[in-house]
């Protein structure tokens, strides 16, 4: 029996934009479904001074 459990941030407005869904087999991973986002934060713009 496969069971997903999500993992990631319960309300849009936190910072970081990562989620996952893993799916687990007993105790055993089987699987994982990434869904990663971006947020700017100048970090480049940062860089070049």
């Amino acid at each position: 029996m496969t069971i997903s459990i999500p993992i990631g941030p319960q309300h849009p407005a936190l910072k970081e934009s990562t989620n996952l869904t893993v799916k687990v087999d007993g105790e055993k991973i089987v699987g994982i479904d990434m869904r990663l986002g971006y947020n700017h934060r100048g970090i480049e713009k940062a860089a070049e001074q």
